[in-house]
Formats: C-alpha cells, sequence, structure tokens
C-alpha cells in the first residue's frame, strides 16, 4: 500500500486524489475486461451450444446410417438365402425333366431297336422265302 504524505489536516488532498486515480482507472480496466471476458464467455458458450447441437446431429445420422446398413444387410442375406432356395429349386425341377426326358428317350431308342429287330426278322424271312423260291424255281 502506498503511503501519503500529510499536510496540516491530515494526508496531502493531491497525492490521495492521485490514488483514488488510479484506482479508478485499474477498476475501470478490470471492469471493461471482466464485460469483455463475460462477452467472451457468452460467445463461447453459444458455439459450444451450437458444436453439441452438431454433435448430437452427427451422431444420430450415425446411428440412422449404421441402422439402415444393418437393415439393408439383413435384407440382402434374406434375399441371398430366397434367391439360394428358389435355384435349388430350378436346379432339382430341371434335373426332374431332364430325368424324365431321358428316361423317354431310352424308351424311344428301345423301341426303335425293337423295331429294327423285327424289320430285320422280316427281311430275313423274305430272303429265306425268296431263296426257297429260287431254289424251287431251280429244282
Amino acid at each position: 500500500m502506498e503511503k501519503f504524505s500529510y499536510e496540516k489536516n491530515g494526508y496531502k488532498r493531491s497525492d490521495v486524489n492521485q490514488f483514488i486515480s488510479e484506482v479508478i482507472e485499474k477498476t475501470e480496466k478490470l471492469i471493461s475486461t471482466v464485460k469483455k471476458q463475460k462477452v467472451e464467455i457468452e460467445t463461447l458458450k453459444n458455439e459450444l451450444d451450437h458444436y453439441k447441437d452438431k454433435d448430437k446431429t452427427l451422431n444420430n445420422l450415425i446411428i440412422t446410417a449404421t441402422e439402415a446398413n444393418n437393415a439393408l444387410k439383413k435384407f440382402v442375406e434374406e434375399e441371398k438365402e430366397e434367391i439360394i432356395i428358389s435355384a435349388k429349386n430350378n436346379a432339382s425341377k430341371i434335373v426332374n425333366e431332364a430325368l424324365l426326358e431321358a428316361k423317354k428317350q431310352e424308351k424311344i431308342k428301345q423301341e426303335l431297336q425293337e423295331e429294327i429287330r423285327n424289320l430285320k426278322i422280316k427281311i430275313q424271312r423274305i430272303i429265306e422265302d425268296q431263296e426257297n423260291l429260287i431254289n424251287n424255281i431251280n429244282e
């Protein structure tokens, strides 16, 4: 603390006034600084709230995107299973149809082979009959 000079009626007025002026000036500077800091704090709080809102929005978007991704994965998996089942059913149907067609072709083949045998027998009989006829004519 400063020491003041003495006058007749106490401290020297000019020293006290000078001190009070300095205290007032420093106090006003402090008040001005505090006001600026309050404004700055309020601005920073508003910015912080703004970024907190953005953070919440981003978190919600991430959650929504994750849920959508999971739903899409589930849908794709179900679709894949349906395609596999359908493909297996179609494959079984195609194989069954091919087997039926093969049996049908085998039956036709057997019938044709039987006809060929019968025709060979008929031709052999005709040839034998013709030979007999020729033999009979020659005798």
